[in-house]
């Protein structure tokens, strides 16, 4: 039987494309050599008509991104945009391989899920520099797609993303965000539940050390009848690294029979690290079940007397617990690959 082989995608931000046919090579100077993207198993199409944040910010779904402080006070990016359309027929694995060529610009990925479609798709940034991203994700009814964002950054760089998504009735959005790598990481991730029973998670893991700082805002917005959310976020922080995590459920007026929850908990190696965590829920309706939690905790030194007490020495032990501390989420990312490179980063990192 013959196997079907990944199809790959390789397109550059100055309209050169290595894989689709008949491409264009020309681009608008603003966008030329800031990044260079590759796909697996899907079709990437440039988007030359958004090449500002405003063009961006007039997008279906993408109201009031002018407004985001990390665009248009402390970037004002060129932007190289483009477009992605999963179907039933696309393979469900898809990467996204995004590698900044030149620091300070803007990636605005434009992403639509057909009716019925699966897709788990794995966005991997390896920044030169400061660099951004926004993905507008747009679920139509009984899809499920799950997209996990992790980056590869110098101790020197940073990244800002915005990423949210519109799901439709009985769609389900699974986001797990990876904010591990880099001196400066702002993530926002936002899901709008806009069809009955429509279903939103979404997952975080952060790790600092040294003096990095983490911000991370995940919100879920229930728009319509019996929808469901899940937040959970597990942080690890070392050295005199410090992050600031916001979470906010909001049931509207009009969506009775929701669900939600939302939970956030960071381990601290050392007295330096902070953590300030603020869970919020909005509710405006009375039939609903929604709940909030946050903890912070150090290493517990029985736990490690325990463990050095069964044979292993103080490293392993201390591993051994932080592994423990992110397990939840380290167990349900999607790919194995994705499973393995976490893993490796915290086995390597000295917090």
């Amino acid at each position: 039987m013959n196997q079907m082989k990944p199809k790959k995608n390789t397109l550059r931000a100055d309209g050169a494309n290595a894989g689709l046919p008949g491409a264009k090579r020309s681009a608008p100077p603003l966008v030329a050599d800031l990044f260079s993207v590759s796909s697996t198993n899907c079709e990437l199409k440039p988007l030359p008509e958004v090449s500002t944040v405003a063009a961006a910010a007039a997008r279906p779904g993408m109201a009031g991104l002018e407004a985001q402080p990390m665009f248009s006070q402390r970037l004002a990016p060129p932007i190289a945009a483009y477009a992605l359309r999963i179907t039933r027929e696309t393979l469900p694995a898809i990467d996204l391989d995004i590698r900044q060529v030149k620091a300070g610009g803007l990636i605005y990925l434009e992403i639509t899920a057909e009716t019925g479609s699966t897709a788990n798709i794995w966005e991997k940034i390896t920044a030169a520099g400061w660099a951004a991203v926004i993905v507008n994700l747009r679920l139509e009814s009984q899809c499920r797609i799950t997209y996990a964002a992790s980056q590869t950054a110098a101790p020197e760089a940073g990244s800002w993303a915005l990423r949210q998504a519109n799901v439709a009735a009985g769609a389900e959005m699974t986001w797990f965000d990876l904010a591990l790598q880099g001196s400066l990481t702002a993530s926002e991730i936002t899901t709008y539940l806009t069809g009955e029973r429509a279903r939103g998670a979404i997952y975080g893991i952060f790790s600092g050390s040294g003096d990095e700082v983490r911000h991370l805002n995940h919100r879920v917005e229930h728009l319509a009848s019996r929808t469901e959310s899940n937040l959970l976020t597990r942080g690890v922080l070392g050295g005199r690294s410090r992050a600031d995590y916001r979470s906010l459920i909001r049931i509207a007026p009009d969506a009775p029979g929701c669900r939600g929850q939302e939970r956030e908990d960071t381990l601290l190696l050392s007295p330096q690290a902070r953590i300030e965590s603020l869970p919020e829920l909005e509710i405006r309706h009375h039939d609903v079940a929604c709940s909030h939690a946050v903890t912070a905790t150090r290493l517990d030194p029985e736990r490690l007397f325990y463990l050095q007490s069964r044979g292993l020495d103080a490293s392993a032990a201390r591993e051994l617990l932080v592994r423990g501390h992110i397990f939840a989420i380290l167990d349900a990312l999607p790919r194995p690959g994705l499973r393995r490179s976490v893993s490796e980063f915290f086995l390597s990192r000295s917090h």
